[in-house]
């Protein structure tokens, strides 16, 4: 990471711009979250140091979904699917993946479940 600036958890630094982009993206999926219907799983390390958990929760309380699942990981930080317990973390999706596709199965295909899942 010295030597290249970026490694394959990211890069060293992050520019201004992104961190002004990223507010921008926080506040427009802020104002569209009671919009999603499609069931959702959050997964979320308890030891993040860049997101906090109120993340996970605000979404949670927030989300338009039916259907919401909240996964928290105590030995995982910011990279989940690379971390200490990312053999839950893939468990854990292809569980929640596998119920949502049975019980949309019972209820008949519809284009947003389809949309979500392709």
């Amino acid at each position: 990471m010295q030597r290249s600036g970026f490694s394959h958890a990211g890069t060293a630094a992050i520019p201004m711009t992104a961190i002004f982009q990223a507010h921008r993206l926080i506040k427009s999926v802020k104002n569209r979250l009671s919009k999603v219907r499609t069931p959702t799983l959050l997964i979320h390390g308890v030891e993040d140091d860049v997101a906090s958990v109120k993340s996970a929760d605000y979404v949670q309380h927030h989300i338009g979904s039916n259907r919401v699942e909240k996964v928290l990981l105590s030995d995982s930080y910011h990279m989940i699917t690379l971390d200490n317990e990312h053999r839950l973390v893939a468990d854990r999706t292809l569980c929640f993946l596998r119920d949502a596709i049975q019980q949309r199965a019972h209820q008949g295909p519809s284009i947003d479940f389809l949309l979500a899942v392709a």
